[in-house]
């Protein structure tokens, strides 16, 4: 029988193989060319790691956070930005679904996402409304039993490559505004009518990550696709964002490694070593620090 760590180390080792593989020596040109590796990404997911934080009753493999974290670590270090676009799909959408999804929006949606057949994000930020999250202006107006969404989003990630996007909009009345807790969650499809998801934007780094504005124009949805009670979309997002921050911790630790191994193999070739101030046996205890954390 395969104990805990067992299953932590074959999971880890073929996150490992598959990184050097399949990731790594195709990473500088996907930053390049701001290439997004669905076909990639889509093999993870027939292998299971686009449901590492779901249960196994929806599919998931139902990792551990450690468990997590450490393949999280590994892909990273292969390539950060497709690390970003699985690690906010493990983390956001499918936290938000697990902790306050219906036992239909778990099947329709937290199911596939858990097997690898449909990618999610997460989408919150406004343009005026970035540190603020709170004080965003996209609104969704009920009528009858469906909701009608309109506005805009920005930096979302996996907006134009996702298949499923949680989107945060606010629910109370233009002339009785509640703050935060005016604001709800919707699961929105990208293939519904009144969803557009901008150029992505053109960044320094993780490029080959997709980061997009998305348009909401009288985009409809059934009562249904709405996520938990009323209101509480804001609690929700913050829930799924604390969940991501440990990825993305993961992930510093991955480039930190990466770093010091390049700037070793760079100063060996010139004869010399760099790190007058901060010998390299300090370096990689902090980054075993940073790892312990």
């Amino acid at each position: 029988m395969s104990t805990a760590t067992d299953v932590r180390e074959q999971v880890v080792e073929l996150a490992r193989e598959f990184a050097r593989e399949k990731i790594e020596p195709f990473a500088a040109e996907w930053d390049r060319t701001s290439h997004f590796p669905r076909d990639v990404i889509d093999e993870l997911g027939k292998l299971g790691f686009l449901g590492m934080c779901t249960p196994e009753e929806y599919d998931g493999m139902g990792l551990d956070t450690v468990t997590y974290l450490m393949v999280m670590e590994e892909i990273s270090a292969a390539d950060a930005a497709l690390a970003v676009s699985i690690g906010i799909h493990n983390a956001i959408p499918t936290t938000m679904l697990v902790k306050h999804g219906t036992p239909e929006q778990r099947e329709r949606w937290l199911k596939p996402m858990a097997r690898g057949e449909l990618l999610a994000g997460f989408a919150l930020s406004e343009a005026e409304a970035g540190s603020d999250a709170a004080s965003l202006r996209s609104q969704a107006i009920k009528d009858g039993k469906h909701w009608v969404l309109n506005g805009a989003k920005a930096w979302a990630t996996n907006a134009g490559k996702a298949d499923l996007m949680m989107i945060m909009v606010r629910t109370d009345k233009p002339d009785a505004r509640r703050g935060a807790k005016g604001i709800s969650t919707f699961i929105v499809p990208t293939d519904t009518k009144g969803y557009k998801a901008a150029r992505p934007e053109d960044k320094m780094g993780l490029r080959a990550s997709n980061t997009a504005g998305i348009e909401l124009n009288d985009l409809r949805l059934p009562a249904a696709h709405m996520l938990g009670d009323e209101g509480m979309g804001f609690v929700y997002a913050m829930e799924g964002l604390d969940a991501g921050r440990l990825g993305i911790g993961a992930q510093g630790v991955a480039i930190g490694d990466g770093d010091v191994g390049h700037d070793a193999g760079h100063s060996a070739l010139r004869g010399v070593w760099l790190h007058a101030r901060f010998p390299r046996r300090e370096t990689l205890s902090g980054c075993e620090g940073y790892r312990d954390l």
